[in-house]
């Protein structure tokens, strides 16, 4: 499942090397990268907008007010 973490070539790239250490469960190796890879994949956009977002936001709007002592103006 580690395999999947990460980009694609790097899942690729760790399936390879584990297949050729354990040919007999290829397939399996192969199906559980693939798997965390996706799912890995999918929560990373919800952690982008449902986490990243705002906080980056938030320290955005601290920041400004520790540098300018004033909000930053609303568009």
């Amino acid at each position: 499942m580690a395999s999947g973490v990460g980009s694609a070539s790097m899942m690729t790239a760790s399936v390879g090397s584990l297949s050729a250490a354990y040919p007999a469960m290829a397939e399996q190796i192969q199906a559980f990268g693939v798997a965390s890879n996706t799912l890995s994949g999918i929560d990373g956009v919800y952690m982008s907008l449902i986490l990243a977002l705002p906080m980056s936001n938030k320290l955005y709007n601290y920041i400004y007010k520790l540098k300018y002592k004033t909000a930053p103006e609303a568009l």
